[in-house]
């Protein structure tokens, strides 16, 4: 068994993201140049593997599903959402401008990153697919955040539903949990995980994620293999399309309180007036950049052992 601290680092960065509306899991594999041993490892998962368990063969078994890899990423994953959901839970409350900054910056350089490495596929195909992906984003983040109901069953429907976009670069599984209403429910969860009722609920959530996560790698490795230009241009058109729900300044013109909770049904994007705020602000947003480029850069370089 071998350790891979350079996969446990890209896992701690792929659970960090994970947790925030607007920003996806699968856009930082992606750009680190780790997302088709991802889809490849996942998508492993198959009857062989079950058989190779029941023969007891169990080294052959995690051979064929690259575990130090999964085991390497997806430790670093846990450990950032067990480690940082309470902080950002907190600096989205107290801090939200600094934060959004931060993450719109990480988005931004993704989407520039994404077109210039894939900038020769361009053709009136992808250019179609980037088009259709903005219209597509820019309707979802338009849509009006629902309130459920949090039974166990609707709660492990959120877990498969979340799962599937926070593995395609570009759809972030937490801003679908925003838009079913669920996002503080799991993420306060998260904050004390080990209570009885956070522990069943956090249990049932993942084994939703753990489920449909071997189902969808299959059907995402597939569509990549055949339609890999356009499903990449369609996912960064989509990123750009919704890059507005990560705007930092924005008033709030429509509410509802439900069960004591207020709920956002409309908000109006504003410019910031000039202060250190907004110096910060900026700040924030170049260091999201630059973490991206640097990833980019280091994910074009080498491939993860």
């Amino acid at each position: 068994m071998k350790f891979h601290k350079d996969v446990f680092f890209k896992g701690i960065l792929m659970g960090a993201a994970d947790l925030v509306p607007g920003v996806s899991g699968g856009t930082v594999a992606f750009i680190t140049g780790i997302y088709n041993r991802l889809l490849n490892a996942i998508a492993a998962i198959d009857k062989d593997f079950i058989k190779l368990i029941l023969k007891k063969d169990f080294k052959g078994a995690l051979d064929k599903i690259d575990f130090n890899f999964l085991f390497s990423l997806g430790f670093g994953v846990i450990f950032a959402i067990l480690s940082l959901s309470r902080i950002l839970h907190y600096c989205l409350k107290v801090y939200p401008i600094y934060l959004w900054s931060f993450f719109f910056g990480l988005v931004l350089s993704s989407i520039f990153f994404l077109i210039f490495q894939s900038k020769r596929m361009i053709n009136p195909l992808t250019i179609i697919s980037f088009i259709l992906g903005g219209l597509i984003g820019y309707g979802i983040i338009n849509l009006v955040p629902s309130h459920v109901e949090p039974t166990l069953f609707v709660i492990f429907i959120a877990g498969m539903v979340a799962i599937s976009a926070m593995i395609l670069p570009g759809i972030s599984g937490s801003f679908l949990l925003l838009i079913m209403g669920l996002y503080e429910v799991v993420t306060s969860a998260l904050k004390n995980p080990f209570n009885s009722d956070n522990f069943l609920l956090i249990s049932v959530f993942s084994i939703g994620c753990l489920i449909n996560l071997i189902f969808f790698s299959k059907l995402l490795k597939i569509l990549f293999e055949k339609f890999e230009s356009q499903l990449i241009f369609l996912l960064t058109g989509f990123m750009l399309g919704a890059l507005p729900k990560l705007w930092p300044w924005r008033v709030v013109t429509k509410s509802v309180v439900v069960r004591e909770k207020i709920h956002v049904l409309s908000e109006k994007l504003i410019l910031p007036d000039v202060s250190s705020e907004l110096v910060i602000s900026v700040v924030l947003m170049f260091l999201g950049l630059m973490i991206i480029a640097m990833f980019g850069q280091k994910g074009r370089q080498k491939s993860v052992n």
